[in-house]
């Protein structure tokens, strides 16, 4: 991983708050229908599928350097959620937010930050030196009670 491919999956993040122009749509894989969204720029393009409960993005820089961030996890289900007064788009809110206002975070440094009641941490879990992979957990507490959990893994790819 580089300095370039971390910025292309963190621009990728950004997407989310509309602070990069992007192209979202669907498309169907094996039957699976998926969101996607893409962007391509001076510093390389991003790409990233999903479905409620994971996804995976690929980035590739201007000089040709590839990544990618698989993910999977989700938000409490909606009767737990309501119990607590909450909607899945509460919860997702919240995590555009939080992922959105650090650059480090689903990377290779561990992150927190707090909002009125709502709790973000991203802790790093084991860094792989030797082929540059690190996998990682994020999670989400609304009042003390875990509202959301994504695990990640970041890779070089080829």
């Amino acid at each position: 991983m580089s300095e370039e491919t971390d910025k292309l999956l963190t621009k990728g993040m950004l997407t989310w708050s509309g602070g990069v122009a992007s192209i979202r749509t669907t498309v169907s894989r094996a039957g699976f229908e998926l969101d996607t969204n893409d962007f391509q720029g001076p510093d390389g393009k991003y790409h990233d599928e999903w479905i409620d409960g994971g996804g995976q993005e690929l980035v590739e820089t201007s000089s040709g350097e590839k990544a990618t961030r698989v993910y999977c996890g989700r938000a409490l289900p909606a009767e737990e959620l309501q119990k607590l007064g909450l909607t899945k788009k509460d919860v997702i809110g919240k995590l555009k937010l939080f992922v959105c206002g650090n650059s480090q975070t689903r990377l290779g440094e561990n992150a927190e930050a707090v909002d009125e009641g709502w709790k973000y941490i991203y802790n790093v879990l084991e860094k792989v030196p030797e082929i540059s992979a690190i996998a990682g957990v994020e999670k989400i507490w609304f009042k003390g009670k875990l509202v959301f959990a994504h695990f990640h893994c970041v890779s070089p790819a080829k």
